[in-house]
């Protein structure tokens, strides 16, 4: 008897319809949480360089890609 009542609780149609809910809730912060690391790493990317190229330092000078390019091709 306790068997039946306690299968008869863990298939309660209201819980595995909470349990779906939760479910496609968890799902949704997860993907909202990878779209804003993902936007974190974009904003990270993006550097402007507005130094003048005579005070560089090597660091600068490192990560510096001027627009007229001459290097076009990375082989």
């Amino acid at each position: 008897q306790s068997a039946l009542s306690l299968s008869r609780l863990l298939n309660d149609p209201s819980d595995v319809q909470r349990l779906v809910k939760a479910q496609k809730l968890r799902e949704l912060l997860k993907r909202e949480r990878w779209k804003e690391t993902n936007v974190r790493k974009a904003k990270t990317r993006k550097k402007e360089f507005s130094l003048d190229p005579t005070k560089m330092t090597m660091r600068d000078l490192i990560h510096y890609i001027p627009t007229s390019n001459p290097m076009t091709c990375s082989l």
